[in-house]
């Protein structure tokens, strides 16, 4: 109950920190059940990403997580990274891969935009986002005189 957690890589650098309403360990397959996880996640590149879901499950010791039902995802804004929203279903991460996709509709909005699709895969370091169908965007350009 309550359970907060942080998972560093080999190095210390530290992936993610994770608080959630209840997290249940299954040893057949030494993975976890989480309820309503709040994860911090600090991908390589420096930004912050706060990440809401319903519920989640970490498998191979935090390699992989799929997170289920409504995921929240918001960089926060830092040095060189505006904020940006991405809301979207049952999404799975690897994060010692900075990598994250979904099968469902995906809505990314910044500020003066908005990206929407069906399927969607994210790699977080390299900052690139892959719509896979369904595909539709909008921008405002900054027209400066």
């Amino acid at each position: 109950e309550r359970t907060r957690a942080t998972l560093v890589d080999p190095e210390g650098r530290v992936l993610y920190r994770l608080q959630a309403d209840r997290v249940e360990h299954y040893p057949d397959d030494n993975s976890l059940q989480i309820a309503r996880p709040e994860l911090r996640y600090f991908p390589a590149d420096g930004a912050t990403w706060q990440v809401i879901a319903d519920a989640g499950r970490f498998y191979d010791d935090g390699r992989e997580v799929f997170l289920d039902g409504r995921v929240d995802m918001q960089r926060l804004p830092g040095k060189g990274s505006p904020p940006l929203r991405l809301v979207t279903r049952d999404l799975l991460i690897r994060p010692r891969e900075d990598y994250a996709e979904t099968a469902a509709r995906a809505v990314i909005t910044a500020p003066g935009s908005r990206l929407a699709g069906t399927g969607m895969r994210v790699y977080l370091e390299q900052r690139r986002l892959e719509l896979l169908a369904e595909g539709e965007g909008r921008y405002v350009l900054d027209r400066q005189e």
